[in-house]
């Protein structure tokens, strides 16, 4: 049995969902939109393949008010209501869970990061694992050894996040995360920070002096100029923050905890309902897992999709997916789908066992039969194995083929215990391959191996067919991770790649017999993905001509585009930088003139005083929170008024600066000193 609690942000997946689907929201049969719906159960359910999840609880916002509001008024004032077709989601989520059997959690007065935040801390106390589900942030400082954050990724994919993995996103320790929001401030929440203080700089200033107080204590010799400035001027607002961004965790929580415990969801139940919903895919694959009927292939591996997956839907992970312990005692292995026979998507041939055989390509005589191989079919599945995410930063480590399902080999090129072909060789070999515009390439998500390839030495040469893309085509509602669609469409568990690569290690420190079973499993399934796609493909014109016609011969372009970047005058962007921060720091001195006092400008409350009560002029638009001060209410003032007209410039000056000028120098490339964008063809 799994023991690890799984706490849900409900609210936060909620919002995800729908706004995953805004351009194309999924309906049912009375036109409403279900989106929510629809998004929250499937990462609920990716929690139960992947993980197993077993253990599940959602913590929810309460109505009204909290704390944090009595601190300071305009938190969280800047929000936009949610729409009025996500609210009436909510409650039908919370019915669902309910038929589960899934405990929802709220605390009136307390945010779900407070609940989840003291559910944590007692986990945390009894030594017990504890997965906190949600994209936020702010739950970063709830992160040890015992309590990680798992964030959902497009894909249906998870990232794993412990304490290595906050650090390396933030530079900061799960410990300094509410400092560090304090210093940066949190746009989304209204939490103000210190203005001019960016996450490079606070990472660099707790760096140096651990936390928020002790970095006051010494503001003198920590800074100089016009960073001693800004943080001496915000100083009580970086306290205020830091008192926002703090989650409580002392809330008496103990039987909730038990609740958790206790738990034995029902899936049938949920399978009824959306059925009746004919929400008929959901009720498929909730029944599923009704009396633990989920695909597992031999050797107890997992199911499901995994994490990290294809990061964004567009760039793969180090070793290209995700995986789970490998059979090192045989290159040699079946792989039986185990599923219900009734999944409309399984085809015949998969739910069979099918016998695989991987082999490792280490000789000059391996590596030209398979050469041969591919020259007299003229199609096969390629794969890379790299070491890092990053497309333009990784190394090629190695690279898989296949040319039938079950059969494939993996040719490493860095290993730790066995003697490789030298990478000059492979690389020629490729080059041979690339240049027969005969041979049709098979890839998933192969946009990336295209630029892994390239930086490598390899002449760009377009996939023929790329598996994600088709999945995307047939079906843009569900996941097109490779680990995803093998559960879908194959019924087969994939390896797990936390399994095989152990934290803090690359793919390239993999022995031999695991990199081998993991590696070549990417092209088997990968082929075999194909076999599916293109029969499917082939019974629907229309969306093949989409294929065919627009997609394939896009993504070449993107890689092109990808790989020459865009050129950057660092030091031009630095000065405009100063120019815009002066002319700010103008117009804000002008409006506190015109105005007679200071006031947040950022605030839509505290910016509503000061136009409608203090100077008088004409209300517009009415929102949940007011009056509204947007760009067109505030364009129709400046005829009447100088402070709206100052405001609009202000905005525009400071959404230049802190969108474009600040962040672009981070994202610039080293090697070529240039900023390489990524495009993603499965998503909106």
């Amino acid at each position: 049995m799994n023991n690890t609690l799984y706490l849900l942000d409900g609210y936060a997946l909620i919002y995800r969902a729908y706004f995953a689907f805004i351009n194309r929201p999924l309906t049912d049969r009375e036109g409403k939109n279900v989106s929510a719906v629809h998004g929250f159960f499937r990462t609920l359910l990716a929690l139960r393949r992947e993980f197993k999840a077993e253990k599940i609880g959602v913590a929810m916002d309460p109505p009204g008010l909290t704390f944090r509001h009595q601190l300071y008024p305009e938190y969280k004032a800047n929000r936009d209501a949610a729409p009025e077709d996500l609210h009436a989601q909510v409650p039908l989520i919370k019915d669902i869970l309910g038929l589960m059997g899934i405990p929802v959690f709220l605390v009136e007065g307390y945010e779900a990061d407070d609940v989840m935040g003291s559910i944590a801390t007692i986990c945390s106390g009894m030594e017990r694992s504890c997965m906190l589900v949600s994209a936020d942030k702010d739950l970063m400082q709830l992160v040890d050894m015992n309590v990680h954050l798992l964030r959902p990724e497009k894909g249906g994919n998870f990232r794993d996040m412990g304490p290595e993995e906050v650090f390396e996103d933030k530079g900061v320790r799960p410990d300094q995360i509410i400092d560090y929001l304090a210093l940066i401030g949190d746009a989304s929440d209204n939490i103000p920070g210190v203005s001019g203080i960016g996450p490079k700089t606070a990472s660099a200033l707790l760096s140096q002096w651990d936390n928020l107080e002790k970095l006051y204590e010494n503001l003198d010799s920590a800074v100089k100029g016009a960073k001693l400035k800004k943080l001496t001027e915000g100083r009580e607002k970086a306290f205020l923050s830091q008192n926002l961004v703090s989650i409580v965790t002392n809330l008496s929580l103990e039987d909730e905890l038990a609740a958790m415990d206790k738990l034995e969801v029902d899936y049938a139940a949920a399978a009824d309902k959306f059925r009746e919903m004919d929400m008929r895919r959901l009720a498929s694959d909730v029944g599923a897992l009704d009396g633990e009927k989920v695909p597992v292939a031999p050797g107890g591996r997992g199911s499901g999709e995994k994490s990290p997956g294809e990061v964004g839907q567009g760039e793969k992970s180090p070793a290209g997916r995700a995986s789970g312990e490998a059979d090192t005692s045989s290159l040699s292995q079946s792989q039986t789908s185990g599923s219900d026979s009734s999944d409309e998507n399984i085809s015949d041939r998969n739910v069979q066992a099918i016998k695989v055989s991987y082999s490792p390509i280490l000789s000059r005589e391996e590596l030209e039969k398979w050469g041969k191989r591919i020259r007299e079919q003229g199609i096969f599945a390629l794969d890379t194995e790299t070491d890092n995410l990053d497309p333009l930063r990784a190394n090629l480590v190695g690279l898989s083929v296949s040319l039938e399902a079950g059969i494939a080999a993996y040719l490493p090129i860095i290993s730790p215990d066995a003697e490789c072909l030298p990478r000059a060789e492979v690389v020629k070999w490729l080059n041979e391959i690339f240049s027969d515009s005969s041979i049709k390439i098979i890839g998933q998500n192969f946009k990336y191996d295209m630029k892994v390839l390239h930086r490598a030495g390899v002449k760009l040469k377009a996939a023929w067919f790329d598996t994600m893309i088709a999945a995307w085509v047939l079906d843009a509602s569900s996941p097109v991770g490779m680990d995803a669609l093998a559960s879908r469409y194959l019924g087969v568990s994939t390896i797990k790649f936390k399994d095989v690569v152990p934290k803090g290690s690359t793919f390239a420190e993999v022995p031999l017999a695991k990199a081998v079973a993991y590696a070549a499993e990417d092209a088997d399934i990968t082929w075999r993905l194909y076999e599916v796609f293109s029969g499917k493909l082939e019974e629907d014109k229309q969306r093949l001509a989409i294929f065919r016609e627009m997609e394939m011969p896009l993504q070449p372009i993107l890689a092109r585009m990808e790989i020459e970047g865009i050129g950057l005058d660092i030091f031009e962007l630095e000065a405009f930088g100063e120019e815009l921060g002066q002319a700010i720091d103008s117009i804000v001195k002008q409006i506190y003139a015109l105005c007679g006092h200071e006031f947040n400008i950022a605030s839509p409350k505290q910016l509503q005083k000061v136009l409608f009560e203090e100077r008088g002029l004409s209300t517009g638009k009415k929102t949940k929170t007011g009056y509204s001060t947007d760009t067109s209410v505030l364009t129709d003032l400046a005829k009447e008024d100088p402070v709206p007209e100052k405001i609009l410039l202000y905005r525009s000056l400071s959404k230049l600066k802190s969108t474009y000028v600040d962040i672009l120098p981070g994202l610039i490339l080293p090697e070529d000193g240039r900023i390489h964008t990524s495009y993603s063809q499965t998503g909106a």
